[in-house]
């Protein structure tokens, strides 16, 4: 497809249950990657908490996969 589309609404969103926005992006050995994150509130602080997540986009739908630690 291209940026245009078409595209379909999954039934099922591309982040975990209490996370924000996804951002996908490659690591300079070329791997795929989903970065996403929740916030959390430490000793009146207000942090943000990333996780990684291996992902494939190979075929028609973004697939996550493992989680992902440098």
């Amino acid at each position: 497809g291209t940026l245009d589309g078409p595209w379909i609404q999954e039934r099922d969103p591309v982040t975990p249950p209490d996370f924000g926005h996804v951002m996908l992006y490659r690591t300079l050995d070329g791997k795929l990657l989903k970065t996403v994150h929740r916030h959390k509130d430490v000793d009146e602080r207000y942090i943000r908490i990333p996780r990684l997540f291996e992902v494939d986009f190979s075929g028609d739908k973004l697939m996550e996969g493992e989680p992902y630690i440098p």
